[in-house]
């Protein structure tokens, strides 16, 4: 049944939406927990590392975290279709900074709204 269903007229529609898909380009965004005297230094550091991957930075916020001396980053990061590999290099090479003390990373499902938000 499946290889009938392959053979139809509107298999090669199916198959050219599901590519197009994968290879939009993506909005990710990035949160950070760290020290509060190494936020600046920080938010320093993920520009750079930023630019070294070429990757397009959209946003990024910064707030004191209540009854903790931590600050959350919050990094909105446009990536092109193979930019993914990068994507992970930087949230590994960060969650290894010693004052870091949460990375996480999630795709935004919608980005139009994330950047109008912005």
């Amino acid at each position: 049944m499946r290889l009938f269903n392959w053979m139809l007229p509107q298999a090669p529609n199916r198959r050219a939406a599901k590519a197009s898909r994968g290879t939009a380009a993506q909005l990710f965004q990035v949160v950070l927990l760290c020290k509060d005297d190494y936020g600046a230094r920080l938010e320093q550091q993920v520009r750079q590392e930023l630019a070294a991957r070429e990757l397009s930075l959209q946003r990024l916020r910064t707030r004191q975290c209540e009854r903790r001396e931590l600050v959350e980053m919050r990094v909105l990061v446009h990536c092109q279709p193979g930019g993914r590999p990068g994507m992970v290099k930087l949230v590994q090479r960060l969650g290894l900074e010693p004052l870091v003390r949460a990375v996480r990373w999630e795709t935004v499902p919608q980005p139009e709204r994330a950047l109008a938000a912005a």
